[in-house]
Parts: C-alpha cells; structure tokens; sequence
C-alpha cells in the first residue's frame, strides 16, 4: 500500500509530514515558528473545515478557529507586528514572503507567529486534506516513507539575528526592525547596525540576564522602602522613582524572554531567583488569562501582554496568602480585577476600599507597564501589608494545623495544590490535586530530582495517544527543612483507578478492557512513543469498568531520577514491568505488551502473575519468566504477551486482534 510522503512541497517549500492512525498532519518538529501553522492546519483538516476556510481565504478574509486565527498582513501594520512572523517564515522556506498577499498565523497560547503566503497556505490546507482523506479511506497507509531531511538554505540575515538573539533578544528586535524597514524602502541591509554590534560584544546573554536579576532585586529592596509605615508610597518622588524603574525593567525582562515559556531551565542554571519568580508569575498570568473563571467573572478579553491590563505580576509573584474562606484564588482575583477594573482609581498608587465578599478589603494599585494603575494586592480592612508572607504564616495566624507534607502544598507559584495522597511516600508517591485557577482535577507525582533537564523530561514523558492524560508540566516542589522534589502533573481522567475495584473480574469485562488499552498502545507504537507505565493504579475505568483514561508517567519520571527507582516498594505493592526492564535494558514497544499481559493476567485470575514474598522475588521471577499457569480462555493470548524475549510477544495491533477473536467465544 502507498505511504505518506515524509515532506509535502507546496510553493517551492517543502514541509515534513507526520502519520497517524486519525490522518495526517504537519510534523511536531518543523523548524521554530512553524508550530502556529500546524495547529492550525491539523485543526481545519481534523474538524473538516477545509474547504469553507479555503474559501474565506481565498477572499482574504480574517478568520479564528477557538485558539487558533489567521490574519491579512495589511500595509498598515507595523515592522514590530511582522518582524517575528516574517522570520519565522524564513527560518521555514530559506526566502523572503511576499508580503502583500499573506497572511499571518498563530495561536492564543503561543508567543510564535508566522507569515505565510496566501497562496501556499491554501494549497497546504488543500495538499493535508487530501493525504487525511486517502489515509482515512484506506486507500494510504499511515506511516511515513524514509526520505532525507529537508535543506533549507537560511538567509545571512537570518543567521545574523539569531547570533544577536543568543546575546540578546531586545538587541535582535531592534536589529531585524531597521531590516525590515530597509527592505520596504527598497534597499538591502549588508551590514549590523554598528551601535548593535558594539552591544553585543559588552555583554553575553548570561551577563544580560544576570543584570537584570540584580537590578530586580534592587528594586524589590527600593519598594519596600517606599512601602515602610502606617501609609506606604506617601514619599512622591521615590514612588515616581519605583514606577520608571520598574516599568523599564518589565519592558526588559519581556524583550529578554523572561516572560515567555521555554526560557525557566536556564534561569534555574542560573541561580537567578529574581528572574525563576517573575517567569513563574508570567506562566500563572497566562493561565488566569485563559481560565473560564476569569471568561464568567471579568468577562473582557484578556490584554495582549501579561505586563498589560488591570491585574499585576506582583499578585502572582509577591502573593499574600489571603483569600476568602468561601473563594478559590482564581475566583477572588477574578472578583477583585472585575471591582477594580470597574471603578478607575483615582490616582497614580495607593489603595482603595471596597466591599467584597460580604467584609470591607483595601485593594492596592500602582502604575506599571501599564498606561492605567494595576491591582498588585488585596486585603482585608486594617490588615497589615507583608512583603510575601508564607503560607505557612498565613495557616499559623488562623491557628490551624499544617497537614502532614506534601498536603495542601501549592506548586509552581499557586497553579496547583495537592490535596489528597493516593499512593506511596512523599518523595515517590501519586497524589490527587486541583488546578487553583478553575478547580480542575489533576494528578501529581512526586519524585526525587531528575538527571535529565526539564525539557529532556517532557520529551521523555510525551504520549499523544488518545485516551492518555495530557502532561500538564514538570515543576519543582520546594519547602524548607524537606529534600527538593520534581512534580508531574498530569490531567485527572475521568472514573478511578483499576485498583480501587478489586479484582478478579468477568473476562468478557477484562478482555474488553484489554483491547481498549491495547487500541492506545497500538496508536502510541504508531507515533514512535513508549507508555511505560501499564499497571492497575494507573488505569482509570468506570464503575462498568470501561477503560476512561490512562495516566502512565509515574514510574517512567522515578526511573530518571537522579537516583533512580521503579516505585517498588512503598509507591506500588506489585511490579508489572518486563524482563528487559528488570535487567536493566531500554523499553520497547513489547514492553508495554507485557505490561497489559500481566494486568489482564490479574485481572482474571485474581492473583499477579508473578506472586511473590518481595520485591526482589518477583523480579526474579518476571525476569525467568516463571508465572503461574495462565487462565483460561486467554492462556494462549497472555503465554505469548508474557514472553521473556520480545520477539516472541506480539505487538499490541496483533494483541487487539488476539483478544478480539477470544471476545466472540
């Protein structure tokens, strides 16, 4: 049967392609820039809006697809609303787009965007659909064919504003703004502007970013200066002094990327912790910017900019600790930025009662980045106003008890909380936790630091596999006087753990279940992913016991930890990985064959199939392949899905057919 192309040449541009059993789509490693087009591409060829969005593009009509919009690149925009998006287009094609007839693509959660002819964008749409129909018909297969990667010749101009952009991004933006305006007129840029390369030669992007820690550490000692006494800011000049300096440094820091995504395990290698807590905020911002809590209390479009709107970092960054008995942050901030946001405050800083929740508060304002004051803080009448009191403090003056750690701890700047233990120790144990910006479920795992950097880590955990909980981030739990510990968070799956319902069960009920997890193991297989991870407490089901989600990370992150383990024992009473993992060789695909042989194992016999008095026993025993007699009827099924050797297990596409054919039995 004929395969996927691995590229798709649309205007002279070629594009790498990726396969998958749902269709086809652009590839997740497009050069940078690139991912704004493949989320929309993927979203009109999947929602089989195609052709009706070729239309209005033919038309040259803006559109928007929920997150996603793409946008006629008119005359009147400005060079820093094209800059990023025309060299994102360069870094995809090696050649200039023209600009008068294009379009510019992106997305609400991402900084990227890119300009691309109207022309090639209609083709793509058109040339993905038609692979998605054929691969969807039968009449393709859903792999790719080998082919070389792409060359693309990058422009010196181009090669030019990245060097500038490892030295500094502010430095880069103002290099490519003249270079692009040099265009318009008609004229070619053959040299760096020479007070550009005189900067970029004083400093390395480490000295950059270093002095922008010091100086916000500076500025923090000069607030809560001005903060001191019964009225804080009552000195004009230093207030007006705070403001400049700390709207100057917020411009830097946004231009430095330190506001942005992707740029925290640098800060960390750094040691920059002035820097590590303003990104921190910048990340919750953006989170709160996109809650529907904040979409039914505020109701306003969230501001363009984290910097920009009512609300300031400081109330992520610097947080109080207070809110309401009967509010989640999310929604006392959403009640608080609404108030404000309503009634303009009558001057530059300083504070402003108003009734909230039924009591009297003082909400503290002050100018910013801003060209309006922003909200910084919230308290109760007469409170006292700290520089950054713990929860800790805060817990201790409502005189309750603090639960036993991790519990009720709040991860990545107040994003989420653990609230209840599930399985093994805190420092390699599954938790059940809340989202604090909407109350959404998520699941936590604790472990002891990883040996790979985080976005090693996120790439090690990924499975795009439906039915596999979506790997929510890798933050870092920090308190004093307990070991630094890396927490996975991942969304919670509807339904409870496999675990939670004993076993044994009907084998009409497990064979079924097995061919659900098999179908996402099959799809992970397909896209070149491991799930690792397949054991009864991490299976999610029904009270019917029909397969709701899979959230598999857990024992693959302790397994990359700087010291590793597998979570036996204390995390899980029974180990369920394979042969090839117990001696301490990499996971393949029949690994995970072997997973979902040991749980149908258990599932129908009642018993594991490596029962045994001790961890070491059972691995043992799993490595010789010594299981007890396998139940019928799926003894042949599971025999060949519990072979030491990985050749002989069968794939988990074959173990769907496999079990399929024991369901019509």
């Amino acid at each position: 049967m004929v395969l996927v192309p691995a590229f798709i040449e649309v205007g002279g541009v070629e594009f790498p392609l990726m396969a998958y059993v749902h269709g086809v789509r652009l590839a997740e490693d497009q050069p940078r820039g690139g991912d704004p087009l493949g989320y929309l591409v993927e979203h009109l060829v999947v929602k089989r809006q195609g052709s009706a969005r070729v239309t209005e593009l033919e038309r040259r009509e803006d559109f928007s697809a929920r997150e996603l919009y793409a946008v006629v690149v008119t005359t009147s925009d400005t060079v820093r609303d094209q800059g990023d998006s025309v060299i994102n287009w360069i870094r995809i094609a090696g050649v200039w787009p023209d600009l008068t007839d294009a379009y510019r693509v992106g997305t609400t959660f991402l900084k990227e965007r890119l300009a691309i002819p109207r022309a090639v964008l209609i083709k793509l749409i058109e040339e993905v659909g038609r692979l998605n129909d054929e691969v969807l018909a039968g009449t393709r297969e859903p792999r790719i064919e080998a082919a070389p990667p792409a060359r693309i010749a990058r422009l010196p101009e181009v090669v030019e504003y990245d060097r500038l952009a490892e030295i500094s991004t502010k430095f880069a933006d103002e290099y490519f703004e003249k270079l692009l305006t040099w265009r318009a007129r008609g004229g070619l840029a053959e040299t760096m502007p020479m007070e550009l390369e005189e900067a970029s030669d004083e400093m390395t992007s480490e000295d950059l970013l270093a002095d922008l820690d010091d100086r916000a550490a500076a500025l923090d000692e000069l607030d809560r200066a001005a903060r001191r006494g019964p009225t804080p800011y009552t000195d004009e000049m230093l207030a007006a002094q705070i403001a400049a300096t700390r709207r100057t440094l917020l411009f830097e820091l946004d231009v430095a990327g330190v506001l942005s995504e992707g740029i925290r395990e640098q800060l960390v290698d750094l040691g920059l912790s002035e820097l590590i807590a303003y990104h921190d905020a910048a990340m919750a911002m953006h989170r709160y910017f996109a809650s529907p809590v904040r979409a039914r209390i505020v109701g306003s479009p969230p501001p363009e900019s984290v910097v920009e709107g009512h609300v300031s970092l400081d109330w992520f960054r610097t947080p109080s600790g207070y809110v309401p008995a009967l509010d989640s942050p999310a929604d006392w901030l959403a009640v608080c930025e609404r108030n404000f946001a309503n009634n303009a405050p009558p001057g530059a800083v300083g504070m402003r009662f108003t009734k909230l929740e039924g009591r009297m508060h003082q909400l503290h304002y002050r100018m910013e980045a801003a060209t309006t004051p922003q909200l910084w803080r919230a308290t109760l009448e007469g409170a006292d106003l700290p520089d950054r009191p713990p929860v800790q403090e805060v817990r201790a003056l409502r005189s309750e008890p603090a639960p036993e750690f991790p519990l009720e701890r709040e991860l990545d700047v107040g994003s989420y909380q653990i609230t209840e233990h599930l399985w093994g120790t805190p420092d390699r144990g599954c938790y059940r936790g809340t989202r604090l910006l909407d109350g959404e479920s998520v699941l936590i795992t604790l472990g002891r630091p990883s040996q790979l950097s985080r976005g090693e880590l996120v790439r090690a955990l990924a499975i795009s596999a439906r039915s596999v909980a979506p790997l929510r981030g890798i933050v870092e739990l920090v308190e004093p006087n307990q070991p630094a510990l890396t927490a996975l968070v991942e969304d919670a799956p509807a339904g409870v753990p496999l675990a939670s319902l004993g076993f044994p069960i009907a084998v009409a009920d497990a064979v079924a279940l097995g061919i659900a997890i098999a179908r996402v193991l099959a799809e992970a297989h397909a896209a070149g992913q491991i799930v690792y991870g397949i054991r009864p407490e991490l299976i999610y089901v029904d009270r019917s016991r029909v397969l709701t989600g899979l959230a598999p990370r857990a024992e693959r992150m302790w397994s990359l930890a700087t010291r590793p383990d597998y979570g036996v024992p204390l995390a899980f009473d029974e180990l369920y990985f394979a042969p090839e993992l117990a001696a301490g060789r990499d996971a393949v695909p029949a690994s995970d064959v072997f997973s979902l042989s040991a749980v149908l194992f258990h599932m129908i016999a009642g018993d594991h199939p490596f029962a045994a008095s001790s961890p070491m026993m059972q691995i043992a025993a799993i490595a010789a392949g010594r299981h007890a007699p396998c139940p019928a009827p799926v003894a042949d099924v599971l025999d060949r899905g519990l072979a030491v050797n990985p050749a002989d297990r069968p794939s988990a596409a074959q173990l769907v057919e496999m079990l399929a054919r024991v369901a019509t039995i």
